[in-house]
């Protein structure tokens, strides 16, 4: 009886910031020919029917598996209804608008853009849709907003108050998210708004981690290795779970570990980096390849200099790139700490010294 009549009460309360409502608006997007690249944006109110048409929609043979919310809130039982068919088809979540999107002449969006989707929000009953997503993004000019949930025109009494609280958290739960984070909400009045910055989304899980954790050293023969793991999981297109930086005879190495691949030993690429904005290229025979089933090690030889530059980089982009059809870019996308960088450059030390 409590979750059939706090379900109820849910479908009823409508969570929406002070902005006027929006007919919701779904459409599909990718930057250029590549289907990792694509996404699935919604705009406007969360309204009852809208995880269907979402659904139908994913269902029509799209390559999309992000979903980009731009909305001031709505209907809080859809919202929750919606984030849990996000869950289930392993769909992921971010925020952002239309605005910087490519238009065509009569203003209406086009299926290919030649720009992301710039910042957005989400706010009320939109929070808790964000929330269903496999993996969670939020970027420092997005909006992620929660407040106390109400019933326009209507007052909620404290059991049914309690009861709604109770199935609230108990959602947060089922996602992964750390309930406590619905305290921030019960603080503000329905009038007020709560935007969660990236530093609580992340203390709270409300976004899921991202990136590579910090470099970490181990012995190597008579030196050391300079190693970081990739905190999210790996894709199509985006296979790489590891790197790690050393030597070896004196040669500085960069080594790719694949846990997603298509590769064979023979395989032709090229190894290429932006090292703070600096774009280098390597030739092919800079590569070796060591397929081993399901995974694969890819081990450049990279240049003193490129050693040098690799060690003192704030901001990197390390790529093995091949033909598409047997994964593309197989590349790692750090931002070393002081710390990350002494470590590097300790691996590379008994050979750019």
């Amino acid at each position: 009886m409590f979750r059939h009549f706090a379900a109820a009460l849910a479908a009823a309360l409508c969570l929406t910031s002070a902005a006027s409502a929006e007919e919701p608006l779904i459409s599909e997007h990718c930057l250029g020919n590549a289907s990792e690249t694509c996404f699935i944006i919604v705009e406007g109110q969360i309204e009852a029917g809208l995880t269907d048409q979402l659904r139908a929609f994913v269902g029509d043979g799209r390559d999309a598996r992000r979903v980009v919310l731009n909305s001031p809130g709505g209907n809080l039982g859809e919202a929750l209804k919606l984030g849990r068919y996000l869950r289930e088809a392993d769909l992921d979540t971010s925020i952002g608008s239309s605005d910087a999107m490519t238009r065509d002449a009569d203003g209406r969006l086009t299926p290919m853009t030649l720009a992301a989707a710039g910042p957005g929000r989400c706010e009320s009953a939109c929070a808790y849709a964000f929330m269903g997503g496999v993996r969670r993004a939020l970027r420092e000019d997005d909006v992620l907003g929660l407040h106390r949930f109400h019933a326009p025109g209507q007052t909620i009494d404290g059991d049914s108050a309690q009861q709604l609280s109770g199935m609230l958290i108990s959602y947060m739960v089922e996602m992964g998210i750390d309930a406590r984070i619905f305290t921030l909400a019960s603080m503000q009045g329905s009038d007020q708004m709560h935007h969660v910055t990236v530093t609580e989304a992340e203390e709270y899980d409300v976004t899921t981690p991202f990136g590579y954790a910090p470099v970490f050293l181990e012995p190597y023969k008579d030196g050391l290795i300079a190693s970081a793991k990739r905190l999210d999981t790996v894709s199509a297109y985006s296979g790489v779970d590891q790197v790690t930086f050393l030597c070896r005879g004196g040669q500085p190495l960069v080594l790719l570990h694949a846990a997603l691949h298509a590769l064979e030993e023979n395989s032709a690429g090229t190894f290429q980096a932006e090292i703070d904005g600096t774009f280098v290229s390597l030739p092919g025979d800079s590569l070796t390849i060591r397929p081993n089933g399901d995974e694969a090690f890819i081990t450049a030889k990279v240049p003193p200099e490129i050693a040098r530059a690799i060690a003192d980089a704030s901001d990197m982009w390390l790529s093995a790139s091949f033909a598409r059809v047997i994964g593309g870019n197989y590349a790692v996308a750090m931002k070393p700490s002081p710390m990350d960088r002494r470590m590097i450059a300790s691996a590379f030390r008994f050979c750019i010294d």
